[in-house]
């Protein structure tokens, strides 16, 4: 599923996160009391980071061709409270979230991560991004099923999965790896740019295997070292976790100095 469309990112001949559905999701109707609301005045609140996902009727327009979806929101301009009377309002316009918005959204459920920024705003943009997340993982499973196929003996099957791994590790290298923060950031197909949105998950690769063992002294010099050293009252510590790393093909161990949490009581 993964390797075909619609879960292809472009021309990156790496994956996305891609749900079919473009309605509401509905766990957020029954257990997430006004999100999609909290979105809507968002979005007219910050008219920049709209692309495309709030749609907008003025009093008496003609309903578009395509019926929009969702909860409809009503925009009002009112007296400004200046007595305990109440305001005096009128209705200025009608606003709703598009179906792009909750195919993003959707997807951002797909991922399994939490409500957050970095797909876009609420995660509007999540179909939109070839994800450090998922394509480290898919690379893991690719190397995990060469190695299976080795065992069985099964040298076709093998030898298809590792010429997968190493088509999905170059392209992570080449869309995903930022050398100047370094960072593994998440790659924008319409924009053709990286992500600034520092998550965890820049982490995968170093979990996955794939990352050199450069990338792995950066990434944990940028998110743990750095963290350390900015957190009060931390101490140095002779303590070490050791990160998976690859250089060269070969898979190497990187040791990363780490806080000490003191002795197990």
């Amino acid at each position: 599923m993964w390797a075909r469309e619609p879960h292809l990112a472009g021309e990156t001949g790496l994956a996305r996160y891609y749900d079919f559905g473009d309605t509401p999701a509905p766990e957020s109707l029954k257990d997430e009391t006004d999100h999609y609301r909290r979105v809507a005045a968002y979005l007219l609140n910050h008219p920049e980071q709209d692309r495309g996902y709030l749609e907008r009727k003025a009093l008496g327009e003609k309903e578009q061709a395509r019926e929009s979806v969702g909860r409809r929101y009503s925009v009002q301009i009112c007296d400004a409270a200046a007595t305990t009377e109440k305001a005096g309002c009128d209705e200025a316009e009608e606003i709703t979230l598009s179906r792009d918005f909750y195919r993003g959204d959707r997807s951002m459920r797909e991922s399994g991560f939490d409500v957050s920024f970095r797909f876009g705003p609420h995660g509007a943009a999540s179909h939109h991004y070839a994800a450090v997340c998922l394509n480290s993982l898919l690379f893991k499973y690719e190397t995990d099923l060469q190695e299976i196929s080795t065992t069985l003996s099964n040298a076709k099957d093998s030898g298809e999965w590792k010429k997968r791994a190493e088509q999905r590790k170059e392209n992570i290298q080449k869309y995903l790896w930022e050398a100047k923060s370094g960072f593994f950031f998440d790659y924008n197909i319409d924009r053709k740019e990286h992500s600034t949105y520092q998550y965890i998950t820049t982490l995968y690769p170093l979990w996955a295997g794939l990352a050199t063992k450069e990338q792995a002294a950066a990434v944990i010099e940028q998110n743990v070292c750095c963290s350390v050293r900015c957190t009060p009252g931390a101490r140095e510590s002779s303590d070490t976790t050791l990160f998976r790393s690859t250089d060269n093909s070969s898979s190497r161990e990187t040791a990363m100095a780490q806080p000490d949490r003191g002795s197990p009581s």
